[in-house]
């Protein structure tokens, strides 16, 4: 069984509802249980292609103060990704991808969840995260049940790449920035040794292999028609170029050529990948997430 496999757990994934029982009653120190009527929604679908937004109401039975009436599962899972191959009819046949996208799912996720840990070491409060309850990286012995149970914050508003946001909010983003790039450097070398520093050379050059390119321009012609053949072939060509071991390799240099120090990022950051309220006409922040 593996991360692209379906199962019997929570939104077909391999994590079982007993297991997110326990933690969660470790994480409060409670023996409320779980009640009949729990349930889950996917409230992901459509944003990420590695893991299974799950928003859990756990009926608690015997409640005791404090348990949230509800909570997010993020659960680490390549089905989605699986899912949206098969609607637009593109496949992974080459066994170096699939593993490679499997390892990136299990890494990106063992990061995420040691980056919560730094921050709450690190920040003192200044950057605006959810609350993580409970959390299970993947290990030799453990390879298909990764998850992170965290804080649920209602009342959401999508700010997505089209959205315009104030000189404001852009400062709060701005802010958080500087804080954890500060923070890197008083992370200690053990803390830093999870993060990878030649992530292009070591991962996207075989997930951007030229039979990938090739299997991809394939698509591209079909669908775009003979009238853009001459436009794709360059794309393609360009693709080819860029995506060589050699070039991803000079990229990950490129701080020490130009001198510069490195320094810890969030690896994607963009507007859904932070949470927004809209209060009144403009966007606040209301959590970071999604680091990598």
């Amino acid at each position: 069984m593996s991360l692209a496999d379906r199962s019997d757990g929570i939104l077909e994934t391999h994590v079982q509802w007993d297991e997110v029982e326990k933690r969660m009653q470790e994480a409060f120190g409670t023996t409320a249980t779980f009640g009949p009527n729990k349930s889950v929604k996917n409230i992901g679908e459509g944003n990420g292609f590695m893991s299974r937004i799950s928003l859990i109401n756990p009926d608690w039975q015997n409640k005791s103060e404090g348990l949230p009436d509800s909570f997010v599962a993020k659960i680490c899972t390549a089905l989605t990704m699986v899912d949206s191959s098969a609607q637009k009819k593109l496949s992974f046949d080459t066994d170096l991808v699939i593993e490679k996208i499997l390892q990136m799912c299990a890494t990106g996720h063992n990061v995420e969840v040691e980056t919560y840990k730094i921050m709450e070491k690190y920040s003192e409060g200044r950057i605006p995260l959810p609350r993580i309850y409970a959390s299970r990286k993947f290990s030799d012995e453990n390879k298909t049940k990764g998850y992170l149970l965290m804080e649920y914050l209602p009342d959401l508003t999508p700010c997505h790449i089209v959205d315009n946001i104030s000189i404001d909010a852009m400062k709060k983003v701005l802010r958080s920035i500087a804080i954890w790039q500060g923070i890197g450097m008083k992370m200690t070398e053990e803390e830093k040794s999870i993060y990878s520093t030649t992530f292009l050379s070591d991962d996207f050059c075989d997930l951007f292999a030229p039979q990938m390119i090739e299997q991809f321009n394939d698509k591209l012609q079909s669908f775009c028609g003979e009238e853009h053949s001459k436009l794709i072939n360059e794309y393609h060509d360009l693709m080819i170029e860029s995506c060589s071991k050699e070039n991803y390799m000079k990229l990950d240099a490129l701080p020490d050529k130009l001198g510069y120090k490195k320094v810890f990022v969030h690896g994607d950051l963009w507007s859904t990948n932070i949470l927004w309220t809209k209060p009144n006409e403009d966007y606040e922040i209301r959590a970071h997430i999604d680091f990598q």
